[in-house]
């Protein structure tokens, strides 16, 4: 009987310890993780190799181009990237090794069951807080982060995409021409980075070199319809219409079900009589994939315009204000269209709103 009691109240006090301890790791939040490393790798057969591989690290070849070139070891084709590493689970040698490594600093040479071995400290943190801000429309700490990520992970491609893709949007074009060109020849077979270029110099212009780079990247994927459609743009705005129809059939006709193809089509069939119809039709999808797209809104109210449809254009135009309230093109667009007047002899409205100005290409392209 007293074992019982004594049991009993051994499991009460364990339960009551137990909870304590729950407790107070609520109050207090969790214990600290284990600090871990991002470590890539390279691996020599000879000692002679890893003395030159240093020697070459002196001078400044990135870490990792030197692993794609020179490396025997793990995921040379990744850089020898070898994710997050915690140095209490490696070998006594190696932790001696890696904790006297900071960010950015890469080890001496050590002897291990591959062969000479070099390690090279790094981290993702800086990309992954330059991609946060850019999402949040924060770009000048965005900036700040990318940049501070490539000089540790020079051949990092998302970031130089990313940094790339900011100097485009401010208007820094020769700064994102070099990171998109550095991307390529990181990976010459970079179909988004030969689009991105092409986006650059087309925004610069230089349509001839634009065109070429989006051949490039149609030579490497023909099913890469963002270049097709901006090849397709850019034989808009150098005069081949034939040539731009035929660009944005092939994109749909590959199955690009996207609605900057279906509009960018429309707009271009919107100028001829024989293909109105059809641009309606092909503006309908593009809003379809797109309905929160104001400036499809528009293209369509102009086409029910000049087909005669009225409401249905009024009825465009006053989502397409609903979506985009400080347009004032869009306000006074609406508000000719419900001025409108209707001639006696044919019932048909008619409407001052005669715009006069082409509405923009919309270009495409993919994020890394």
């Amino acid at each position: 009987m007293y074992r019982r009691k004594h049991r009993l109240f051994s499991l009460l006090l364990a339960l009551y310890l137990m909870s304590f301890l729950l407790l107070f790791v609520c109050e207090r939040g969790q214990p600290a993780a284990k600090q871990t490393m991002k470590i890539h790798v390279l691996v020599t057969k000879t000692r002679a190799e890893a003395e030159e591989v240093l020697k070459l690290l002196r001078q400044g070849i990135p870490f990792t181009r030197l692993v794609r070139e020179r490396s025997i070891g793990p995921n040379r084709e990744k850089g020898g990237d070898m994710g997050y590493i915690d140095p209490d689970q490696v070998s006594p040698r190696v932790k001696q090794l890696l904790k006297g490594l900071g960010e950015g600093e890469y080890s001496t040479i050590l002897q291990t069951e591959l062969g000479y071995t070099i390690f090279y400290h790094t981290t993702d943190r800086y990309y992954q807080e330059g991609k946060a801000h850019f999402q949040a429309g924060k770009l000048l700490p965005a900036v700040e982060a990318l940049e501070k990520d490539i000089q540790l992970n020079p051949e990092r491609e998302e970031s130089l995409f990313l940094l790339g893709t900011i100097y485009e949007s401010r208007e820094l074009y020769d700064q994102a021409l070099s990171l998109f060109q550095r991307i390529v020849e990181i990976d010459p077979e970079s179909v988004l980075a030969y689009n991105a270029l092409g986006l650059v110099y087309e925004k610069m212009g230089n349509f001839r070199q634009a065109e070429a780079m989006y051949n490039k990247a149609l030579a490497l994927n023909p099913d890469f319809y963002e270049a097709r459609n901006n090849l397709a743009n850019i034989y808009v705005k150098t005069g081949r219409t034939a040539e731009a129809m035929a660009e944005y059939n092939r994109a749909i006709n590959a199955g690009a079900d996207a609605a900057p193809v279906y509009y960018n089509l429309a707009r271009l069939y919107a100028g001829m009589d024989s293909k109105l119809s059809e641009a309606i039709t092909l503006m309908k999808r593009a809003i379809l994939l797109a309905p929160r797209e104001a400036r499809y809104r528009e293209m369509l109210a102009r086409l029910y315009v000049r087909s005669g449809e009225h409401d249905l254009a009024v009825a465009e135009m006053r989502k397409a204000l609903s979506l985009d309230p400080q347009n004032s093109r869009y306000r006074q667009a609406l508000k000719q269209l419900e001025e409108a007047h209707h001639v006696p002899e044919t019932g048909r409205p008619v409407t001052a709103w005669s715009p006069d100005h082409p509405l923009p290409l919309h270009p495409t392209a993919q994020a890394f």
